[in-house]
């Protein structure tokens, strides 16, 4: 009878240990996995609510082009219909994807306004509704300084609008001011789906203001305007966010829904089932071993059993330490991992907002320099006319009186005439060489070029160049290094023009590196001793060698730097793994360049090197990347295609 006690008290305790294990583990399982769909859904809905801000900004930059120029400010004040019909005709509605441009004087007056319908390829008088808000109070047209703009949301009966306003001054950015340029697009149901195309997820834009809103979206609303995001759960397979944006008058205006599927709530559901599984599986061999334990205790109540006991219980502990080393191991390795790619990811995004800066140069450079280079034909014309008169004059009052002579002696006028041509060439020469700059720079960043195109290879080598050229030859007591191109008959190749761009870049500046690390301290003492005689160092030097093997294009950049040892070369391509001094380098240039060439590519990247022989990098790359995809996806052993064949 006390022994059966002693066996109902162990049960009841054990189940109350195992449920209230459950219970605790259970609900903080499902508070983190809640916490975790939470931070998922809001991560999408600021990711929706950023691309629509970088639409904003993007057409703010065009509105910006078209604002900062010299025909536009002479337009404002003329109205020149020849301007509407060159540079606001149907082909600028359609590249620029706009639903409305609208240029306004500083009376308020409208130049030009048009609506253009992309879908009928139509334009149509401003609605009435947008006229309404260019009034003289309107924040739209009220820009105090040539660098001001407004860009927002506006709402009207026909839909929302993304506009922005620019105030229109010349194009060297100086007014006065002559009125202001707005741009307009829609929001409509084609935004809408390339919205949720780019956010992965179901999206829903209306009115915050809505004439009969529901409970639920009453409720919504409200908590909307103590926070700008919301998230709720709709049921048990959906989850949705909520974002507030405001219209150009700073009120609340439009809400974003994103709507998502619960997948990591249903994990998290799942999760506490195998949990309650396994604690019951666990409790019922706890139980059954504890039976075993008490009929043998009851067997046999002595020393030894007692020790036995002992030394079983702390076999298991052992046995669940290491267990939980091994697990802690392994969650250090994710988290390692984990803080590998997000660097990854920081470092690409510093490269496209990079290539979004370079690109902008580029632009903001090509206007001016073209003002240059197309003035420069009529000032040679002209000189040459002057100089013609100054000969005609000579030889027509060849006696000057002696004021004009000494005047003609002052400047030396022989020498002038002779120089001024020689001047007029170098200024034409320095032209040309900034608008081949800036053409290397559009071309290496390569803003219009995201998508897989047909490229040519030689052309990214030589504008990567070309950006490089003052590491090549301005360093203080060293050598110029010498670029050596051995370029073999190649076809354009199908790739990611800007990320190959990023490649060959973090390979040259590799080898710039190690080239600056031989020649730092031999170079500045030419001869160095070797077996009792004087040797010369090699100049330092960087070839450049492409070639086609059958359908795939080779890259090879070789210098002849310091070579690397076979323990670097085994790390080379591991992230943050560097060889320079602290600052010099981050470990991420060879990492993020093997997955361009590898991942996206589906290519190779090696290097081959000695200590003392310098470095070669061979990149290979397929010259059509689609039939390059559809052979690596049959090659896998459980493709259906294959399976089924």
């Amino acid at each position: 009878m006390q022994h059966q006690r002693i066996r109902l008290q162990i049960g009841l305790a054990l189940v109350s240990v195992i449920g209230g294990l459950y219970a605790v583990s259970s609900l903080i399982l499902l508070r983190n996995f809640t916490q975790l769909e939470q931070q998922n859904t809001q991560r999408t809905v600021e990711q929706a609510i950023d691309v629509l801000s970088n639409d904003l900004t993007e057409l703010n930059s065009t509105a910006g082009d078209y604002a900062v120029w010299d025909d536009t400010y002479r337009f404002i004040q003329d109205g020149n219909p020849e301007f509407v019909r060159l540079y606001l005709n149907e082909s600028t509605f359609s590249s620029l994807d706009l639903d409305f441009i609208v240029l306004v004087n500083t009376s308020h007056h409208i130049v030009f306004g048009e609506r253009f319908n992309t879908t009928t390829k139509t334009s149509t008088p401003l609605p009435a509704s947008l006229q309404y808000h260019l009034t003289h109070h309107t924040p739209l047209l009220q820009h105090q300084h040539p660098d001001s703009s407004l860009m927002g949301f506006l709402s009207l009966p026909e839909g929302f609008l993304m506009i922005v306003s620019r105030p229109i001054v010349t194009s060297e950015g100086k007014g006065p001011i002559r009125g202001s340029l707005l741009m307009a697009r829609y929001l409509d149901e084609a935004e809408r789906k390339r919205l949720e195309k780019r956010v992965q997820s179901s999206l829903k834009i209306y009115p915050f203001n809505t004439a009969q809103p529901s409970a639920d979206f009453q409720k919504v609303r409200s908590a909307l305007l103590a926070q700008p995001i919301l998230i709720q759960p709709l049921d048990s397979n959906l989850i949705a966010g909520y974002g507030l944006l405001q219209d150009i008058y700073g009120k609340a205006e439009l809400v974003l829904q994103v709507n998502a599927p619960r997948n990591i709530h249903q994990r998290g559901l799942l999760s506490v089932y195998y949990l309650g599984v396994s604690l019951l599986v666990l409790g019922m061999a706890a139980g059954l071993i504890i039976r075993l334990l008490l009929r043998q205790l009851v067997k046999s109540m002595t020393e030894r059993d007692r020790m036995e006991q002992a030394l079983r219980q702390e076999a298991l502990l052992r046995q669940s330490e290491v267990q939980y080393r091994e697990k802690a191991q392994e969650l250090e390795q994710t988290l390692h991992e984990l803080k590998q790619t997000q660097a990854q990811l920081v470092q690409t995004e510093k490269m496209s907002s990079l290539g979004q800066l370079v690109a902008g140069v580029a632009h903001e450079i090509n206007n001016p320099i073209g003002f240059i280079a197309g003035n420069l034909t009529y000032a040679e014309q002209y000189i040459q006319d002057l100089v013609h008169l100054l000969k005609l004059y000579q030889q027509q009052y060849p006696h000057p009186t002696p004021e004009m002579h000494a005047a003609i002696a002052a400047i030396d006028s022989d020498f002038l005439i002779a120089d001024l041509p020689k001047l007029l060439i170098s200024m034409r020469v320095g032209s040309d060489r900034i608008k081949q700059l800036v053409l290397s720079l559009r071309n290496f960043s390569r803003q219009d070029e995201a998508e897989m195109k047909l490229v040519d290879i030689h052309q990214g080598i030589d504008n990567t160049l070309m950006l490089l050229q003052s590491q090549l030859t301005t360093r203080a007591g060293l050598p110029d290094i010498k670029i050596v191109k051995e370029y073999g008959d190649l076809p354009l190749v199908e790739c990611y023009a800007g990320q190959l761009n990023q490649v060959v870049m973090n390979l040259l500046t590799n080898a710039i590196d190690a080239l600056e690390l031989r020649y730092a301290t031999s170079y500045r003492d030419q001869n160095t001793e070797q077996n009792g005689a004087a040797v010369r160092q090699p100049d330092p030097c960087i070839w450049i060698c492409t070639e086609q093997l059958h359908q795939q294009i080779a890259i090879r950049v070789i210098d002849n730097g310091m070579g690397m040892t076979e323990s670097v070369k085994l790390r080379l391509f591991d992230p943050f793994f560097t060889t320079k001094e602290i600052g010099k380098g981050t470990g991420l240039g060879l990492a993020i360049s093997y997955r361009i060439i590898v991942e996206k590519h589906h290519g190779q990247i090696q290097c081959i090197s000695a200590p003392g022989r310098g470095a070669e990098f061979v990149v290979q790359i397929p010259i059509q990347q689609r039939q390059q995809a559809i052979e690596t996806y049959l090659a896998k052993p459980n493709n259906p295609l294959t399976a089924k064949a």
